[in-house]
């Protein structure tokens, strides 16, 4: 069963394995639609085929389904025979007009006169190519990135190289292919400061209602204390008018009206159970000395012989 892919990377895995990753990265990147998983869909082995015991025959289903076969040619890849292998399968059943050549080592050179490559100089390509190809394929020289661990899209050069190739695959040409980059870079920029701007927005908004939320809240809490105070306060007053042994009830209950919320009710709830206690309990110096600084206008005089009684 072919898979269908716009490209298919054949290197050597000993000596290109960054390169290739990079490579894959950069062609399904490169002038991506926003919304896109991909630009393009690359295949390489390593991040396409899962255990299987037919493996040529995986390969075979996926070679078989790509548009475009592109060579990461050196001399390991000359060396290794799964490479030849799938140059030849894709000669044999495609064509050499649909390979693209990545040089990433060694030397290619081609004889124009003999319509072939020069096999004496050339050694990033296996010699069973030998007469395979009618015309001198195009290529890219990226002998320069082998071994960099840093490359991406950034990279000018990089960039250029992998423009160079996707164009190729993508039937467009060069130039065009860098304009519709920067149109969906711009329309990615576009996006996210709208993005932003709603975001920030929602934020503002989002603070706005929780500010508003927050006022209501103390709000609410504060009318909860007042009617609790006021009700406190009530039953104070309503505990002081009945007997005599519920004035500290009474008292706490107006303390506690004050702390919920300090109101005249609850002051006065206070004032008149201090009062109505002074009243209720018999006149001893040791009341008189509590309750006086409480209520002076109508503490009783203190008589200077009671005292004595203290000693």
């Amino acid at each position: 069963m072919e898979i269908k892919h716009d490209a298919f990377i054949s290197y050597n895995h000993a000596a290109d394995q960054k390169l290739a990753e990079v490579l894959e990265a950069g062609m399904e990147k490169l002038a991506k639609p926003l919304f896109s998983a991909r630009a393009i869909d690359v295949f390489r082995d390593t991040t396409g085929l899962a255990a299987n015991p037919n493996l040529w025959g995986e390969i075979v289903d996926h070679l078989g389904g790509a548009k475009w076969l592109v060579l990461l040619a050196c001399p390991e890849w000359a060396g290794s025979r799964w490479c030849h292998q799938e140059a030849l399968w894709w000669i044999d059943n495609r064509s050499t007009d649909r390979i693209l050549i990545a040089l990433t080592g060694g030397e290619l050179a081609w004889d124009g006169k003999m319509g072939d490559f020069d096999w004496i100089v050339t050694t990033a390509l296996s010699k069973e190519l030998r007469g395979r190809f009618r015309e001198e394929p195009l290529y890219v020289d990226l002998r320069w990135a082998r071994g960099r661990n840093d490359l991406t899209l950034r990279d000018a050069e990089f960039h250029e190289a992998v423009l160079d190739l996707s164009a190729t695959i993508r039937g467009v040409r060069k130039d065009e292919l860098g304009g519709e980059e920067i149109r969906q870079l711009r329309r990615t920029l576009r996006i996210a400061y709208s993005t932003a701007g709603i975001l920030a927005a929602l934020a503002l908004i989002a603070t706005a209602a929780g500010y508003g939320f927050w006022v209501k809240r103390n709000e609410a809490l504060l009318e909860t204390k007042i009617a609790r105070g006021g009700k406190l306060a009530a039953e104070s007053n309503a505990l002081r008018l009945q007997r005599s042994e519920l004035l500290p009830q009474s008292l706490l209950k107006g303390i506690e009206s004050m702390r919920q919320f300090p109101s005249l009710e609850a002051d006065q709830a206070i004032r008149s159970g201090m009062m109505r206690t002074f009243h209720a309990v018999p006149a001893t110096p040791l009341t008189l000395l509590v309750m006086a600084p409480i209520s002076p206008a109508t503490a009783v005089p203190w008589p200077a012989k009671s005292f004595g009684s203290l000693s």
